[in-house]
């Protein structure tokens, strides 16, 4: 009945699958409050675009009145006389643009800011794959760096055991178990230190999922493509950040949408035309309308065209046209910056990505060697010509090569991922793809 119990008990506790890059991607990108406000801004400009179009579209409106009224009439020699009446009219209004230069410039700019907003989004989809990218490799590396520390406990612990044999056999001194006591302590204090941090980088991961994270996947070594995408050249790689990067893509259009703000304030010398027409009907409007058989009815009906032609503004529509300029070579000067950092930025990513290549392969030839010196550490102890320390030693060394070759793998990968995404080329399929490292 106990064993029944604890087993219950167990089964009750949560369990956290083991969490990939894609998994925590996909769940950042489905509540991302920065991604969610791109989205949303991209609405408003969408909106905004619709709003712009109706000014050159057709305005019907109605309009009506409806009043019950008294009065008094006097006139010399008769009586006064009183009225009670009802009045009424109706008209039913068209206006048509015909000529508004200012009106198609602002759709114009609607339209470039729509571009802008969906640029926005895009660079926020490639600023948040590297982000989550990022802190997955962080939260790993620093894994990586406890098993390290735990190693060197490991050495520190057997180092001091073996200083006070020696001490006891009398070849040692007090000074040897000093120094690997203060080794031993320095390690604790390591190992602490890189617990918070890991604690840390988990916490970033979880911020950024909005949900708890369970085991992380490894990168598999065995599993990785370490080439460089396509093109082979950093200059092929640079043209495409200059026509595809989604920053540089918004800034573009931003020129764009300020041309259209110069376009505008240009219209203010410009005439406007427009088609006006009406139909109405009224009764009673006044006394005099009265008769003695009854309501007097006045239907009309117009159309034509209205002409309105600006004369002088005070030197406003000079001085804005003058202003928005200014705007738009503040914008071009933006994005000329903007591209060559880009530029600059691509080309150190690129170099990451090729020297991480190689630094691998050397990582991993020190690993297999690392791994031979185990073996001989242990034979040499077999022999009588070598110390459990020095096994101790040797695997402390085979730690910390594994880290190293996990930090080039990551530096590697998010290498790679962040050349992409400077061409606005991350995607979840790469991701997907990118995912099948880990396992």
């Amino acid at each position: 009945m106990r064993w029944l119990l604890c087993c219950t008990c167990l089964l009750a506790l949560p369990v956290f699958a083991a969490d990939d890059l894609l998994s925590i991607y996909q769940d950042t990108l489905r509540q991302s409050p920065n991604l969610l406000e791109a989205r949303a801004g991209s609405d408003v400009r969408r909106q905004e675009e619709k709003m712009a179009r109706s000014h050159l579209l057709p305005n019907l409106s109605l309009s009506g009145a409806l009043s019950t009224n008294q009065a008094n009439r006097s006139t010399p020699g008769t009586s006064v006389e009183e009225f009670a009446y009802d009045s009424q009219s109706y008209t039913l209004s068209l206006k048509q643009p015909l000529y508004r230069p200012d009106a198609w410039a602002g759709l114009n700019q609607a339209q470039a800011q729509v571009t802008v907003a969906e640029a926005d989004v895009g660079r926020a989809t490639q600023e948040l794959s590297i982000k989550v990218a990022s802190a997955y490799f962080d939260a790993l590396f620093s894994e990586d760096q406890m098993r390290l520390v735990q190693s060197q406990l490991i050495a520190m612990q057997a180092q001091l055991k073996a200083a006070k044999l020696g001490l006891t056999a009398g070849s040692g001194t007090l000074t040897d178990i000093d120094d690997a006591q203060a080794k031993l302590d320095m390690a604790e204090v390591k190992k602490l230190e890189i617990k918070d941090r890991i604690e840390d980088t988990r916490l970033v991961l979880e911020t950024l999922a909005g949900r708890t994270v369970g085991e992380l996947l490894p990168l598999d070594l065995a599993h990785m493509n370490l080439v460089v995408p396509a093109p082979d050249h950093v200059e092929g790689w640079v043209s495409l950040g200059e026509q595809n990067n989604q920053e540089l893509i918004g800034l573009r259009w931003q020129v764009s949408a300020i041309d259209q703000d110069v376009k505008k304030s240009l219209a203010g010398h410009l005439p406007t035309v427009d088609l006006v027409a009406s139909l109405g009907t009224s009764s009673n409007d006044n006394l005099s309308q009265l008769t003695q058989n009854g309501s007097t009815v006045y239907r009309t009906q117009s159309i034509g065209v209205q002409l309105s032609m600006p004369l002088y503004s005070g030197g406003y529509v000079s001085a804005d046209v003058e202003r928005n300029r200014a705007r738009r070579e503040q914008i071009r000067q933006k994005m000329e910056d903007a591209r060559r950092t880009i530029v600059t930025q691509i080309r150190r990513a690129h170099r990451d990505a090729t020297s991480g290549i190689a630094k691998i392969y050397a990582l991993d030839r020190a690993e297999k060697s690392a791994a031979r010196r185990i073996v001989s550490s242990q034979k040499g102890v077999e022999a009588g010509t070598r110390t459990t320390l020095d096994v101790l030693q040797a695997q402390q060394q085979m730690f910390t090569v594994r880290r190293d070759l996990a930090e080039a793998s990551y530096a590697f990968v998010l290498a790679r991922l962040r050349l992409q995404s400077l061409i606005g080329n991350v995607d979840i399929d790469v991701i997907s793809k990118v995912n099948l490292w880990f396992g």
